[in-house]
């Protein structure tokens, strides 16, 4: 099974919520780094995000939901805010997104892919990602937002 390619933002149509994100993200990165998750403003990605996934990393590995937009609950078929990532997706698939958010949380973001849904009856649902590091302290990236949408 395919976990996900990376791709370059020309790929993803501009009014798809990943670029919506995209351009916000890029925007704050222009004027702090890391990224304030305080400074998000959802009006500035109004179309984003109910596509938005915000994750926590937590001291044993695992990431705690704190939030998970209503696409994201429609695309799942079931809320995931106040859980933990990856409860419902194979191992392997856990591990590489795991891997990915080391990478978000050493400062390399955002990454932009393209899949299908790891969950048993979603394997065919084909969706663009970006994946965003953000700080509550302005020190360390501590938040992981993840924009999630069908393409």
């Amino acid at each position: 099974m395919r976990y996900f390619d990376h791709i370059d933002i020309q790929k993803i149509p501009d009014e798809h919520p990943v670029a919506v994100f995209n351009s916000l993200w890029k925007t704050l990165e222009a004027e702090h780094k890391p990224v304030p998750w305080k400074a998000v403003k959802p009006e500035a990605a109004a179309t984003a995000i109910p596509w938005l996934l915000l994750l926590e990393p937590q001291a044993d590995g695992r990431y705690y939901y704190r939030i998970c937009g209503t696409g994201c609950e429609m695309l799942f078929g079931r809320p995931h805010e106040g859980g933990f990532f990856g409860e419902d997706i194979p191992k392997e698939a856990l591990d590489k997104r795991h891997a990915e958010f080391d990478r978000i949380q050493a400062g390399c973001a955002p990454l932009l892919s393209e899949t299908t849904l790891p969950m048993e009856g979603k394997e065919n649902t084909e969706i663009y990602r970006g994946v965003f590091g953000f700080t509550s302290d302005g020190e360390e990236v501590d938040k992981i937002g993840v924009v999630i949408a069908p393409k």
